[in-house]
């Protein structure tokens, strides 16, 4: 049925605990929502005094739709430092090509 209507599970890992986070219909909704809620929790550093560490990544099938999820991410997260990986093979073999994720981390020594 959530592939007909075209739902897309967002999913959320907070330490070792996942969960479902959301249902989007359509990849790109679920691309913005995901770099929303992201942004929030960036902002959210911040306002702690953290600077980040912003990385994206995805299982897609071609280079294209590699730079265009981390352009994405970019006009989000402007002026921070942004990586992209593709996902780990224990991951998309799970989840199939056209996963994308990412994840913040707190850069060390700065609180």
């Amino acid at each position: 049925m959530g592939a007909v209507l075209n739902i897309k599970p967002l999913l959320i890992i907070e330490g070792e605990r996942l969960d479902a986070f959301a249902k989007v219909r359509g990849t790109k909704a679920c691309k913005k929502r995901l770099l929303q809620e992201m942004k929030k929790k960036v902002d959210e550093f911040h306002r702690d005094g953290a600077a980040v560490y912003v990385g994206v990544a995805g299982s897609f099938s071609n280079k294209e739709d590699d730079r265009e999820w981390l352009e994405m991410a970019r006009e989000v997260f402007a002026g921070e430092e942004i990586s992209y990986d593709p996902l780990s093979f224990s991951i998309g073999c799970h989840v199939g090509p056209g996963a994308f994720g990412m994840g913040i981390s707190k850069k060390a020594g700065i609180v």
